[in-house]
Parts: structure tokens; sequence; C-alpha cells
């Protein structure tokens, strides 16, 4: 009757030991979906990291080009308040001006689109 007894005994400890080891790869595979989950947020939260940084020098060259706009916009005041007495700078100032615009103009754009503007040389440095 012992021996009968062992025998349930460790049938029953062995299907509890099976349940455990199925329930432990489950849980396995639950934490290692877990883990993939939280590198691919880790690489989520990267990517978004990059676009704060791309649009952040976008709005820097925005504010940039605003500013020699600003001051091309004075020095073209200027000019034409002179009268006759500086002709020849005038197209030279509107052009900078235009290229300022043009490149406020490609800036925003970009900004709006959330990308990098493809050419970064500012045109008022020529």
């Amino acid at each position: 009757m012992n021996l009968a007894l062992d025998k349930r005994v460790c049938g029953a400890q062995m299907m509890k030991a099976d349940s455990m080891d199925v329930l432990a790869e489950e849980r396995d595979r639950e934490v290692r979906n877990i883990l993939t989950s939280i590198a691919d947020l880790a690489q989520i939260m990267k990517d978004l990291s990059t676009l704060v940084i791309d649009q952040g020098t976008v709005l820097d060259r925005i504010d940039y080009n605003m500013e020699q706009a600003r001051r091309l916009c004075d020095l073209l005041v200027t000019a034409l308040l002179a009268g006759s007495s500086a002709p020849a700078c005038l197209p030279v100032i509107m052009w900078h001006v235009m290229a300022q615009a043009a490149q406020l103009r490609v800036a925003a754009h970009c900004l709006a689109c959330s990308s990098e503007p493809a050419a970064s040389a500012d045109v008022a440095d020529r």
C-alpha cells in the first residue's frame, strides 16, 4: 500500500512539475515580448528625438534667415531714402532680400514636412 501511495504522490508531483514548467515557459515568452516591445519603444523615442532636433535646426535656420532679411530690408530702406546717392547697391541688396525670402520658404516648407532642407548653405553668405 505504501508503494501505491508513493506512485500517486510521484505522479502528482510530476504533473505539478510539468505544469510549473509550462507556466515558466509561458512567463519567459511574455517577458521576451515585453523586452522586444521596450526595445521598439526605445527606438521610436530615439527617432522622435532626432526629428525634434532636426526641427529645432530648421527653426534656427528660419530665425537666422528672418534676421538677415530684416537687416537687408533695413539696408534697402536706407538706400531708398538716400535717393540717388546709392543706386548702385540697390540691385545687390534686393537680390539678397529675395534670396533670404527663398531660404525662408524652403525652411518653412521643410518644417511643415518635417524634413531637412536640401541646400543648407546660406545664400547671403555667397
